[in-house]
């Protein structure tokens, strides 16, 4: 029984935004208004000597009030370069996005390194300490329902588990929320959306729903702003009579949009804290369709909902949209093309993920040049696809290419080289080379604890990777062991509820099966199971690998029937999610034929191994372990069928794609010994 791993391909998504119209577009260069902890605002300064480049267009530079202006031959634009000595841009984003003339001024926002730095450890130390604060009062509360003998001593157990799981939240959504809160100018803001702001930081989520809930319903208010565009359409046909009237409600629909779609971003927000996917998905999904032009909202949108959801179909369409709008050979479109990308390779057409991704690089290299970081990380994440495709030459040959990219821009000691290296140990350690593909996450490790120190979750991710190499080499105590340390940085950094955690719980249950410990196997593939769910819901690919691997337990246990139910389920996700022609549903056939086999439904058996072979040759190729196990296992039916000849025809093809990783590894010795035993069949 094989229980294989996914490599997920993460594409970089870069920022954009849409505006108004007008002729002569004037600016304003300033630093950052700061959020005061009762919501009070402290304005920025306006900033002298801004230095302002449009994409071919002469330089700029504000003035005494920084004031800045320039004309645009056309309807749109982009802002090259944004300078001054001493400041960065507290959105680096900014010139990477597509612009329409505006009567407002663009605003271009400008701090030291120091006072971001300082603003993300405040914003970081508010959150976590409300959190914490947060869970202190649950505490008490259910401690005193107890005590009052107002709740039973199970159900005070369940109160305080089901309060951990909700409160533990991740380190990734922690550090996300301080990125977009110490990004904020809150001079832009009213004194309303300060207040919410506010509330939300100090982890008074109650309050700031409220004053959401004051302005009235949401959906109800989207379904008058968008009454009141269709009029606006009227009007625009009676343009020349109401012209000044139509301005003034374009004003206000406007403003009333911005201030919905902060609205959208807050609640998006408060459910993501609260893992509630279905209802952030809603919210995010509502604010980009407010404004289908605005190119980041839909990426928001389509990102959030193919990572949790699953639903790629649907972040498809966010990502389509997204495109059309992104001005053309712009960072936004190779943005764009990525996202398309992504969806395609989740769903293995990985065809297709290539032309996109090839395409955005194509993009990339002609704005920026080869010798560039985003052009580097571009050419790695084609490495990978090559490797999912099955063409691991190539894959090995972008990933080295990326590498040398980065050494020369970043220096070996980069924590984006040593990603990278880990990166091509993945492509050694599904070409069987565990040797080199140690080599290679060990390096990695080196760099990061070196950089970063032990208890960070790159440090974590080396060990989980080591752990995969050691187990698919057959040294599963090195495998389970390099596991541990995994997991007990992650527990330290993330508590006991979180994605990666999950993952962990299930290598380390995958160690435990080859290694034929099975009790062990079913209770972690079970943890894995139960924080999955928590984390993303029941129709998420990760809960189909779960269930595979649980089925797979029952199968050597000799609980066939138990184990075709756990695989059929984990067919049904995988279908409905990832369509009828992907290597997880050969993965599923693969394991429900075996099941068959052992119920003495030799036909069945057949067919399904038959079904996940040709799934596995259309998408990742004939000449990987996957596909020849699907020969071998065939080769095990026929032969319990009485059909020996065509058995040992398909092993020995098997052989040839196996042979190459050495006589050590348990595929090679699994396919060996059935060999042996179809030829000793009189």
């Amino acid at each position: 029984m094989n229980v294989l791993r996914g490599i997920f391909l993460s594409l970089l998504i870069i920022a954009s935004c849409a505006a108004a119209a007008g002729q002569t577009q004037q600016g304003v260069a300033k630093t950052k208004g700061k959020l005061n902890a009762d919501g009070t605002v402290t304005p920025g300064k306006m900033l002298q000597g801004v230095t302002v480049k449009v994409h071919g267009r002469s330089a700029v530079l504000s003035n005494a009030q920084g004031s800045f202006s320039f004309v645009v031959p056309g309807g749109k634009y982009m802002l090259e370069t944004v300078k001054k000595n001493g400041y960065q841009l507290t959105d680096p984003d900014l010139t990477s996005r597509q612009y329409t003339l505006s009567s407002n001024p663009v605003m271009v926002v400008l701090e030291t390194p120091d006072e971001r730095t300082d603003d993300e450890l405040a914003n970081e130390r508010k959150i976590r300490r409300n959190l914490q604060r947060q869970l202190m009062q649950r505490e008490d509360e259910i401690e005193a329902l107890r005590e009052e003998n107002r709740i039973t001593q199970e159900e005070y157990r369940k109160l305080l588990q089901e309060l951990y799981a909700q409160q533990e939240t991740s380190e990734k959504l922690i550090a996300k929320m301080v990125q977009y809160y110490s990004s904020i100018d809150y001079d832009q803001l009213d004194d309303f959306n300060r207040q919410i702001s506010a509330y939300i930081i100090n982890g008074d989520l109650a309050r700031a729903d409220s004053m959401i809930a004051s302005k009235g319903d949401i959906n109800s208010r989207v379904a008058a702003l968008k009454q009141h565009q269709a009029a606006n359409a009227d009007e625009a046909a009676e343009l020349a009579q109401r012209q000044q009237a139509l301005q003034q409600s374009q004003a206000y629909a406007q403003k009333e949009l911005a201030d919905i779609a902060q609205d959208c971003h807050h609640k998006y927000e408060i459910c993501k804290m609260q893992y509630r996917n279905d209802s952030a998905a809603y919210y995010i999904g509502l604010r980009a369709s407010l404004d289908t032009a605005n190119v980041q909202w839909q990426l928001d949108a389509g990102s959030y909902i193919s990572e949790y959801l699953a639903d790629y179909d649907r972040a498809m369409k966010f990502y389509q949209c997204a495109r059309r709008n992104a001005m053309p050979n712009s960072a936004d479109e190779a943005a764009c093309l990525d996202a398309i990308g992504s969806v395609h390779y989740f769903k293995a057409d990985y065809t297709q993920a290539l032309e996109y991704c090839q395409r955005a690089l194509e993009i990339r290299k002609n704005a920026l040049g080869m010798q560039n970081s985003d052009v580097a990380n571009s050419i790695a994440h084609i490495g990978l696809i090559y490797d999912s495709s099955g063409d691991s030459n190539k894959a090995m040959g972008c990933i080295e290419q990326a590498i040398g990219i980065a050494r020369e821009l970043l220096g070996d000691n980069s924590i984006s080289v040593a990603t990278m290296i880990g990166n091509l140990g993945t492509v050694h350690e599904s070409r069987g080379e565990y040797a080199e593909a140690l080599e290679c996450f060990e390096k990695q490790l080196n760099t990061v604890l070196a950089e970063r120190g032990n208890n960070d979750p790159a440090a974590a991710r080396c060990y989980n990777n080591i752990g995969v190499a050691y187990s698919a080499s057959g040294d599963y105590t090195r495998a389970i062991e390099a596991y541990g340390k995994a997991l007990d940085i992650l527990t330290e950094i993330y508590g006991g509820d979180h994605p990666e955690i999950a993952i962990n719980y299930n290598n380390t249950g995958v160690a435990y099966a080859r290694s034929g410990d099975y009790n062990s196997a079913l209770e972690y593939f079970t943890r894995a199971l139960e924080l999955s769910k928590h984390s993303v819901g029941d129709n998420h690919p990760s809960i189909a690998i779960r269930l595979n691997n649980i089925g797979g337990i029952y199968y050597y246990q000799g609980k066939y029937a138990d184990a075709m139910e756990c695989y059929m389920q984990s067919l049904s996700i995988r279908e409905r999610l990832l369509g009828t022609k992907h290597p997880s549903v050969a993965e599923s056939y693969s394991s429900i034929g075996m099941a068959y086999c052992a119920l003495n439904e030799y036909d069945k058996a057949i067919d399904c191994h038959d079904r996940a072979y040709n799934i596995y040759c259309a998408t990742i190729g004939a000449d990987r372990p996957a596909s020849a196990m699907c020969l071998v296992d065939k080769g095990e039916a026929l032969y319990l069928q009485g059909n020996s000849d065509e058995a040992r025809n398909c092993v020995e093809k098997a052989l040839k794609v196996l042979a190459p990783l050495g006589d050590n590894n348990p595929n090679v010795t699994y396919a060996r010994e059935w060999l042996d035993k179809i030829n000793t069949t009189k």
